[in-house]
């Protein structure tokens, strides 16, 4: 994430370098390794191939409009915490009530409407504001304006009034707040499995529906080595191999 560049597009300016809070990279080079073997599996090639996929150049890949952002516009992305780079608002706001709203009025229509619930409705005839490349510009003014108006109600009257008016609007949670939303149990995202240490435990299901299901595991992560025996066997290895990586201590 350091060497990307990542780290210096997060957080905002002045902060110290922000690194995204899990293994992104890792999961990203995970995802092309996937789709990459599909590639070849089903490609014209029809030989064993030699793949090469590293983490920085899997982040650098999935960075999207920051890196295109210096490579065509010779722009440096600034740092807006959680705004949106180039379309305001897009972005948290502090509510009465200490909890943070996310808001994401992307073209006029939803600007419009944003001023509308937000009882605002000058607002959006404002010629500082008439336009996403104008709100862009008054990015500061306007944000002004719209956390005090935020931070006078609590966060579900913005919720409320916010979907009424069909402006794209989140809670922003704390992880345990979303695995204990209504949503969790709407999707079927959560599955059980039963762990021999762990006992009966929750997972996330994939984020994938076939025919309007969610593939589903019953069974729990193998400790090191305890499929071993099965994957070499699925790879076309006999005993007499399988014992010798067992005795070199190639298999653990």
């Amino acid at each position: 994430q350091g060497l990307s560049g990542l780290m210096m597009a997060m957080g905002r300016e002045g902060d110290e370098p922000i690194r995204v809070g899990f293994a992104l990279a890792d999961i990203l080079a995970g995802l092309y390794t996937a789709s990459s073997i599909l590639a070849v599996l089903y490609g014209e090639l029809k030989r064993p191939v030699k793949l090469d996929i590293n983490l920085l150049d899997s982040l650098v890949y999935s960075m999207s409009y920051l890196i295109y952002s210096v490579l065509i516009a010779g722009i440096e992305p600034g740092r807006h915490g959680s705004a949106h780079p180039s379309i305001v608002p897009y972005q948290a706001f502090k509510c009465r009530d200490g909890k943070w709203i996310i808001v994401a009025a992307a073209n006029n229509r939803q600007f419009r409407r944003l001023c509308k619930a937000l009882n605002l409705n000058d607002l959006h005839s404002d010629a500082r504001f008439s336009s996403n490349d104008k709100r862009v510009e008054n990015r500061k003014i306007l944000i002004k304006i719209l956390e005090e108006k935020f931070i006078e109600r609590d966060s579900e009257y913005w919720l409320k009034i916010l979907k009424e008016y069909n402006v794209p609007s989140a809670p922003v949670n704390r992880i345990s707040e979303f695995l204990e939303s209504i949503y969790t149990v709407e999707t079927d995202l959560m599955g059980k499995l039963y762990d021999p240490i762990l006992g009966e435990t929750l997972y996330i299901r994939p984020p994938i529906k076939i025919e309007g299901s969610r593939p589903y595991t019953e069974k729990y992560p193998p400790s090191l080595s305890e499929d071993a025996r099965e994957i070499l066997t699925d790879l076309g290895y006999g005993e007499e191999d399988i014992k010798k990586f067992y005795m070199y201590g190639i298999v653990k």
